[in-house]
C-alpha cells in the first residue's frame, strides 16, 4: 500500500476540494482478500460499508456476496494453503534451474503493462507468445495439483 495514498487525478482543484475527507478515505483503501472473521479487527466501526476495506453488509448484518474481498475462514485458509504450495513450487522450479520469464495475457491485457523492468526486458510484447489466463484454465490447473 502506498503510504502517500493513491489519489485520483481531477480536472480542477475545485473538483478535488469538493469532499476532501472522502477523497482521503478512498486514497487509502486496501485491495485484496481477507478472512471475514477478522473484519471486526480490521474495521471496528460496525458499519454497513467499508471505507478502508471493501465490504458491504446486507440489511440483516451479514456480509453481501457481491463483493468478493471478504472470505469465510475455510475459504481464506484454503487460499493461503494454495498460495503457499504455489510459492513452494515456484521455488523448486527456480532451484532446479527453470528461470524462464513467462508473462501472462488475459483478454487484451498482459503483465508487461505493470512490469518495472520493461526498459531492460528482452520480451517484445508485440511478438511474444504470452501464457494465456482464463477461469477454466485456472480451475483445471488448481484441480490437477
Amino acid at each position: 500500500m502506498n503510504l502517500s495514498g493513491n489519489y485520483e487525478s481531477a480536472a480542477s482543484r475545485n473538483e478535488l476540494a469538493a469532499d476532501p475527507a472522502e477523497m482521503h478515505k478512498l486514497a487509502f483503501q486496501h485491495v485484496g482478500r481477507f478472512d471475514s472473521e477478522a473484519l471486526n479487527f480490521l474495521d471496528s466501526r460496525n458499519a454497513a460499508e467499508g471505507d478502508q476495506f471493501r465490504y458491504r453488509r446486507n440489511a440483516d448484518g451479514q456480509l453481501g456476496a457481491q463483493i468478493k474481498d471478504p472470505m469465510s475462514t475455510a475459504e481464506f485458509q484454503e487460499l493461503l494453503a494454495v498460495t503457499e504450495e504455489r510459492m513452494r513450487e515456484f521455488a523448486r522450479r527456480i532451484f532446479d534451474g527453470d528461470i524462464t520469464v513467462n508473462p501472462y495475457k488475459k483478454g487484451g491485457q498482459h503483465a508487461c503493462k505493470w512490469c518495472e523492468h520493461a526498459g531492460i526486458c528482452r520480451i517484445d510484447p508485440w511478438s511474444h507468445q504470452f501464457r494465456k489466463l482464463n477461469k477454466v484454465a485456472a480451475v483445471e490447473e488448481s484441480d490437477g495439483e
